[in-house]
């Protein structure tokens, strides 16, 4: 009995379930059935972080395609570590094709695959700095990026992964 009276009790569900009741009443009257937009894609453009005072600035930079400075900073980012992922699996996948095609010549592979290897962990390091000083930019932890980890990604490579 007293664990019912304490649930009794609880305004917060209270409020809840009266609150969803009248979601569902209003539903079945067909309350939501015409509202505007309805059938069309939400419009995402509205950044609820910005200052409000500075709608009408931030839409006109928008709409002249341009954005905040660390949301170009991340998209550079994911696009040069793309790039270094595509590298170094062309760079296995030819080390692969020489070593079984080719075994007289597995030492001149082995050292093309230890370069590309070496040119990838030094990109990794470039974007790892570059990922630290976006991480210091961004409004919210929500959008900072974790580091890469050279090692992990070569072996999702050796493996046939396609890297996160």
């Amino acid at each position: 009995m007293e664990k019912k009276d304490q649930e009794g009790s609880d305004p917060l569900k209270k409020w809840s379930s009266l609150a969803e009741q009248r979601i569902q009443e209003a539903m079945a009257r067909g309350d939501f059935d015409n509202l505007p937009g309805k059938g069309k894609p939400l419009s995402l453009s509205w950044n609820p972080f910005a200052d409000p005072t500075l709608e009408a600035a931030w839409k006109l930079l928008q709409n002249a395609g341009y954005s905040l400075d660390w949301i170009e900073e991340d998209k550079e980012i994911r696009a040069e570590l793309q790039r270094a992922r595509e590298e170094l699996r062309r760079a296995w996948s030819l080390y692969v094709q020489w070593v079984r095609e080719e075994p007289k010549n597995a030492k001149g592979a082995e050292i093309s695959w230890k370069e590309a290897k070496e040119a990838f962990r030094t990109t990794v390091a470039e974007l790892n700095k570059r990922i630290d000083v976006l991480n210091l930019k961004v409004p919210s932890v929500h959008f900072q990026r974790f580091r890469v980890r050279a090692e992990e990604e070569i072996e999702k490579v050796k493996r046939g992964g396609v890297g996160a």
